[in-house]
């Protein structure tokens, strides 16, 4: 009984583990995205001094205007991409260097 136990606990750790790497893979991707995107019009400066300071609404919005000026983002990632911007520290090396 105690060996069904620790395997079911190993497997669920294990399961827990891939999960968190699936789900992060997914949430990091953007990454680069936003920044091939937004810097064919904007320097990487003008992103970077946003961070930290607009809220994953404001993100949202900004954009949602973007793309509706012709920002080449897949609608369906929008929102993945204000909510990857807001979870950013200002001076993110992805964005800022």
């Amino acid at each position: 009984m105690r060996k069904m136990a620790a395997l079911r606990f190993s497997v669920v750790i294990a399961g827990l583990i891939v999960m968190g790497t699936v789900v992060g893979g997914f949430a990091s991707d953007i990454g680069p995205t936003i920044q091939q995107t937004c810097t064919k019009c904007h320097s990487p400066k003008r992103i970077c001094l946003n961070l930290g300071v607009k809220s994953e609404s404001a993100w949202n919005s900004t954009i949602n205007k973007m793309v509706g000026k012709g920002a080449k983002l897949p609608k369906d990632r929008i929102n993945e991409a204000a909510s990857f911007l807001s979870t950013l520290e200002p001076g993110a090396p992805l964005l800022c260097n």
